[in-house]
């Protein structure tokens, strides 16, 4: 079963109108993103509105995230240690639900009811292994929740974070690319 994304619909090829050009765009938007022969399932946006859990809301992309998608009018709920660090941010759409991401009863308990999950935990310069086993609570909460929607960012060699790299990555991979 081949899933094409709801983003596919729009922005892999043109928004057609009238009910022929949709029926064209539909084979063609298949084409793309199917093999031959597959069944689909389509995702559709749920009314263009989704339940957004964010892990990592305090850092800079993690609070970027959050305004964009209560811009968007989606439902936020910011999953935070320290409620504090998010500053005057406050919306009507959004809910703050203190948790640390290394806790797995905590996340277990703040995933269920939401459609996607975005993931932009950082550590800053230190060594850490907080984006490994926060990401590793998160994924093992949504599979039991069944929410199969996950974005994960990471800047995971950048910057400062580059000294945090092991040999094989820092010296063989990041060199390729």
């Amino acid at each position: 079963v081949a899933e094409i994304p709801a983003t596919a619909k729009t922005s892999a090829l043109a928004r057609p109108t009238g009910r022929r050009a949709e029926e064209e765009h539909e084979a063609r938007v298949r084409e793309k993103w199917c093999k031959p022969g597959a069944i689909v399932r389509e995702r559709r946006p749920l009314g263009g509105k989704m339940k957004l859990l964010v892990f990592g809301s305090t850092g800079g992309t993690g609070r970027e995230l959050v305004k964009q998608a209560l811009a968007q009018g989606h439902e936020v709920t910011a999953f935070a240690r320290n409620r504090d660090k998010l500053g005057d941010l406050t919306h009507p759409s959004l809910q703050v639900v203190r948790g640390d991401a290394l806790d797995p009863a905590a996340v277990e308990e703040a995933v269920p009811g939401h459609d996607a999950v975005l993931c932009a935990i950082g550590t800053g310069a230190g060594r850490s292994t907080l984006r490994e086993e926060g990401t590793r609570n998160i994924v093992r909460a949504m599979e039991k929740a069944g929410v199969q929607r996950l974005i994960c960012q990471s800047s995971m060699g950048v910057g400062d974070s580059r000294a945090n790299l092991g040999f094989l990555t820092k010296y063989v991979i990041v060199p390729v690319f």
